[in-house]
């Protein structure tokens, strides 16, 4: 009779919660509060199909409503973490990213031995590295991404994740050596010559992989031309026309090259 009458309630139980998770008055927070019937890896679970399905503020809602028995906290505890980061990552605003690499670091200090702690000590970097896409910005936030880079290259150097860090130091130095042209351009168009090519000299020297040559072969060529060091603005065009036939700055190139006798009769 006993066990008739458990069936019966638990019947009814499942019925209850089935009724109220469809009801208009169960309301938003009692929908909320059955999450609490859920262990925690099926909340975890949960959570992560919404972040695959980039559901992000659904997904940060299930997994921060996890809640863990000490069998599963050690287990679990650390991947709930991550993906909250991640999916606070994934919004993808400078504010958004911010947060991130709080989160990412906050998993590393607390799970520096965990194997996910790499790829968290990388998101970090990365989380950096979105901000301030714009070369005109301040930098500062990609030069910290290179210092998150470095740490998951000294720290965790045998993880799939040293090799992406290097890759992404690469990139970010390419930022870095934009931002200085961008500056020696705004240079240029206020007639500032000598600081003009004193931020194309930033780029030769420091980022010898930047890609385009040529443009910065030319632009630091014409700034010491017209900023009276003709000889010198020489031997970076003669390099343009010797490395990069092709460029689209060769005629330019060539009219510089041609005016520079009426420029140095001129000084004298």
């Amino acid at each position: 009779m006993s066990e008739r009458r458990f069936a019966r309630d638990t019947i009814l139980l499942a019925g209850l919660v089935a009724v109220c998770a469809v009801s208009v008055g169960c309301g938003k927070k009692d929908k909320k509060d059955l999450q609490a019937y859920a262990t925690a890896q099926e909340l975890y679970d949960e959570g992560s199909r919404h972040l695959a399905e980039r559901d992000l503020n659904k997904a940060r809602r299930v997994l921060e409503q996890v809640y863990y028995t000490p069998e599963d906290r050690a287990r679990l505890e650390p991947l709930v973490r991550l993906r909250i980061a991640d999916a606070v990552f994934y919004q993808g605003t400078d504010l958004a990213l911010i947060d991130a690499r709080s989160l990412y670091l906050d998993f590393v200090t607390l799970y520096g031995d965990h194997s996910e702690a790499p790829y968290a000590q990388f998101q970090a970097g990365v989380s950096s590295l979105g901000q301030g896409n714009d070369p005109t910005r301040d930098q500062s936030q990609t030069l910290r991404a290179i210092q998150d880079f470095r740490v998951v290259i000294d720290r965790f150097p045998d993880s799939r994740y040293a090799i992406a860090a290097r890759d992404m130091i690469g990139s970010a130095e390419s930022k870095l050596a934009e931002h200085e042209f961008v500056v020696g351009r705004f240079y240029m168009k206020k007639k500032a010559w000598e600081a003009a090519a004193n931020r194309f000299k930033v780029v030769v020297e420091r980022y010898p992989s930047y890609r385009d040559k040529d443009k910065l072969y030319f632009n630091l060529g014409k700034a010491l031309i017209r900023g009276n060091s003709a000889p010198e603005g020489r031997i970076y065009l003669d390099k343009l026309l010797k490395d990069y036939p092709k460029s689209d700055y060769i005629k330019e190139a060539n009219g510089l090259l041609a005016e520079k006798p009426a420029v140095d009769s001129a000084e004298g």
